[in-house]
């Protein structure tokens, strides 16, 4: 069973139920799958044949992973704590690839690689699907700690 009918299984089962980020303000199964079909329909407007993400832990890893699961191409996340030339050795061995990377990471992608902003990124599937991406921490990244609990509460387990 592929990623991509986990989500749609879950979209079609509970498409109200808040599966990213908060609680108030995060995405619901069935927005998931939205961004989830933009984001493949876009990696293969684009003639991505890989793609490799760049950034801190957010809502933008999950909808990279799920819409690379849709369009059956490869997603790679690359570690940013790495050097540069380190990253742009990794870059250089994926086929074709769409770099998604914050921009506090855009130096060490280097020249050359199609390269697009996370928040762009996201903004414009946001754009495709007509819903809001959840608020983040004013660093790119979502409400951790609150997922983390959420999921604690919804597997039975109390959080700590």
């Amino acid at each position: 069973m592929g990623l991509e009918l986990l989500l749609e299984m879950a979209s079609g089962a509970m498409p109200d139920r808040v599966v990213l980020g908060s609680e108030s303000s995060g995405l619901t199964a069935a927005d998931l799958a939205r961004y989830a079909r933009a984001g493949a329909g876009r990696l293969l407007e684009d003639g991505a044949r890989s793609v490799a993400f760049l950034g801190v832990n957010g809502p933008a890893l999950p909808i990279a992973l799920l819409a690379s699961a849709q369009a059956g191409i490869p997603l790679t996340p690359l570690n940013f704590r790495l050097a540069p030339e380190a990253i742009r050795d990794q870059i250089g061995v994926l086929p074709n690839p769409l770099v998604v990377a914050d921009q506090r990471y855009h130096a060490a992608v280097g020249a050359g690689a199609r390269l697009v902003e996370t928040s762009e990124w996201l903004a414009s599937l946001a754009g495709d699907v007509g819903t809001d991406m959840p608020p983040t921490d004013g660093r790119g990244r979502g409400h951790p700690l609150h997922q983390r609990h959420h999921l604690r509460a919804e597997a039975g387990g109390a959080p700590p």
